[in-house]
This record gives structure tokens, C-alpha cells and sequence, in this order.
């Protein structure tokens, strides 16, 4: 039972005016038993909490509890009266059970603090897809229905007796990309002929959780409204194109723009290039570009996503808002072009010879 569960807790609330002005919620971080925390609270919750499961990390790499506020379907839940709940795991690599118990935790604490939710949902991606069914099959008293993006039930952890039952209690909608949407469909067939609650839409995009913010708001959405009425969203396929327009410096056979983010664990780079920018450099795809920020380079093929090119090797691709990423296949972009938030990137069309 959750009210068994025993915490620690060191809670840190940063103010409205810590928040960019506008903003109608306050960012509270905190660790439950060593593990971080950070939840974003709307100044009117509507009862409605949503935990986010994050997807595998690097065994090494920092506990990050990096909960994204400035996410577009974040802040519209936000503007709705959601409250966003976001864990770190308390260890990275892979690991589920163990990752349910922290967010079981999480909800506690937010039950503790703020008041008894209304109505949970949670959001899962990889392998916190995986976090998300296990919550749902087995813990449907404290989770009213789940989202799992790019599921992968063929997941092993080391010390943990996981098996799906593939029988869901409270409801359970799977999407995945276009080529990896096998687990899925499979786990709806085994629940669909259970009379499971399970609804499986395919986003129709390449990739490995390659979806949008509208279209996960969609998503969610359809869930809140799911758990609410018991009425099942039917089968359907999702695409929602996002067309960013063009902010880059054109010269002669180059391009330059800003750093957007980077992602601190897998090392991927997005950056405010669009599609149409390697067409004015005349760069189809399968064809190669150099990327410069400062003294780091890299070198880096168009294609379609990170699994594109070999391991080691830099690719260029659309993601799923519209705008060009730079990434390195079991490689970090970040490393090789030595870069950060804001800084200028230079690309140029590039025929293989020599350093990139």
C-alpha cells in the first residue's frame, strides 16, 4: 500500500518570480531517499497529476530529475491545471521494478504535500514505457491509465523478476513509431482478446519516440478523457507536421544558427536549422555535411534518424518538431562540437575526404 511507504525527503520550492514572467506554476525540487525530484505545480491544480517515467540513461550518468517546463504540451497541461510530477530513478541503467517503487513514491509525496489527486496519469518513454505498464498492470489503484511511447516489453534488468501480464487494469495507450511497432501491437492483441483496457495508435514518423508536442498532448489528452468517461480511443495513426521557419544565416555555401538544447545524457544536439536550409546548401539526403562550433567539428550524413549511420557516426536528421538534430550514433554530438545552449553552428556541404 502507498501509505507504507517510508520517505525522506529534502524539498527546495523555487519561486513564481525564479520562473519566466507569465509563468502560472512554481517548480519545486526536492529528493525522496536520495532520489530527485522536481515537480511543476499550477497555481490552480485541477487534481489532475501526471508522472513522467524518463527512458534508459548511461549507468554513469548523473541522477537528473530534468523535468522540462518549457516543453509546448508541458506548459499547455500546465495552463490546464495540471501538475507535472518528474523522477529520477535510484540508479540509471536499466531498471524497472525498482523505477515503479520511486514513482509510487513521487505520488505519495505529492499526495502528502499538495493534496490527494483527483485523477493520475503517468507517461512513459522506452523503457519508462515499460515503468508505465507495470504501474497500470499491477498498481491500478494508485494509476488511473497510462501513456507508454515506443514500448519495449523484450526488456531484461538484472535483479528484477519482470514479466508483463499484458492484461492492463486501468487504461493503457501504447504509440509507437513507424518500423518498431511490433511489442506493441502484439501486447494489444494479448489484451484486446483478455478485454483489457488497451488502445494502440501509430505515429507515423520514423524513429524511436519520435513524437511531437502536439501530438503527445493529443495523446494525453485522449487518456485524461479515457480514464474520465471509460469510453476507449479507437485505433488510428498520428502524424502532426511541424513546419518551423527558417531563422539560419545564409552565405555562400554555408549556414549558421543557434545551439536550441542539448540533451545532457544521450548527447544529441537540436539546433534551429530547418529542412529547408541543407536545401539551399543543395544537400539531399544520404549525402554529407560538416558542422563547426568553435574548435569542435564533426562530420554527419542526412538521414532520417539516429539509427541512419553505423555506431560512432554523426548523422543530421529531422526531429520531430521540425528542426534538424545533430547526433552521434552510440556517440555524444555534444562532445565532438564541444558545444552548449546558444552557441553558433556553421554547416557546409561536405564529400568525405579528409577531417570533417
Amino acid at each position: 500500500m502507498i501509505s507504507r511507504i517510508v520517505l525522506t525527503c529534502i524539498v527546495l520550492s523555487l519561486p513564481a518570480a525564479a520562473c519566466a514572467a507569465g509563468d502560472v506554476f512554481e517548480l519545486e525540487t526536492g529528493e525522496l531517499d536520495g532520489v530527485p525530484y522536481t515537480l511543476a505545480v499550477p497555481d490552480d491544480w485541477n487534481g489532475t497529476l501526471l508522472l513522467q517515467a524518463h527512458g534508459s540513461r548511461p549507468a554513469d550518468a548523473p541522477l537528473l530529475a530534468d523535468l522540462d517546463a518549457d516543453d509546448a504540451a508541458n506548459r499547455a497541461l500546465l495552463d490546464e491545471g495540471w501538475l507535472i510530477a518528474y523522477s529520477a530513478f535510484r540508479r540509471n541503467g536499466p531498471i524497472v521494478l525498482d523505477a515503479v517503487q520511486d514513482l509510487l513514491a513521487l505520488r505519495a509525496h505529492v499526495a502528502a504535500t499538495h493534496g490527494a489527486p483527483e485523477r493520475v496519469l503517468v507517461e512513459g518513454w522506452s523503457m519508462g514505457a515499460a515503468v508505465a505498464t507495470v504501474l497500470v498492470e499491477h498498481h491500478a489503484d494508485a494509476v488511473d491509465g497510462a501513456c507508454a511511447f515506443s514500448p519495449h516489453y523484450s526488456v531484461s534488468v538484472p535483479g528484477e523478476d519482470l514479466a508483463f501480464t499484458r492484461r492492463p487494469r486501468s487504461p493503457l495507450l501504447l504509440l509507437s513509431n513507424q518500423g518498431e511497432s511490433g511489442d506493441a501491437r502484439a501486447y494489444l492483441q494479448t489484451a484486446g482478446e483478455a478485454g483489457a483496457p488497451a488502445a494502440f495508435w501509430l505515429v507515423k514518423r520514423y524513429g524511436h519516440v519520435s513524437v511531437n508536442s502536439a501530438e503527445r498532448l493529443e495523446a494525453l489528452r485522449a487518456l485524461a478523457a479515457w480514464a474520465a468517461s471509460g469510453a476507449a480511443p479507437g485505433t488510428r495513426d498520428l502524424l502532426v507536421s511541424m513546419t518551423p521557419e527558417s531563422v539560419a544565416m545564409r552565405g555562400d555555401g554555408t549556414i549558421s544558427a543557434n545551439v536550441l538544447s542539448v540533451d545532457p545524457v544521450h548527447g544529441n544536439v537540436e539546433t534551429a536549422f530547418v529542412p529547408a536550409d541543407l536545401a539551399y546548401l543543395g544537400v539531399a539526403e544520404n549525402k554529407l555535411v560538416r558542422v563547426v562550433a568553435g574548435e569542435g567539428r564533426t562530420g554527419a550524413l542526412y538521414g532520417k534518424s539516429i539509427f541512419s549511420v553505423n555506431p560512432e557516426r554523426g548523422v543530421i536528421f529531422v526531429n520531430e518538431e521540425g528542426r534538424l538534430t545533430i547526433a552521434v550514433n552510440h556517440g555524444s554530438a555534444v562532445d565532438r562540437l564541444r558545444c552548449d545552449v546558444g552557441d553558433f553552428l556553421t554547416v557546409s556541404p561536405w564529400d568525405g575526404a579528409g577531417q570533417p
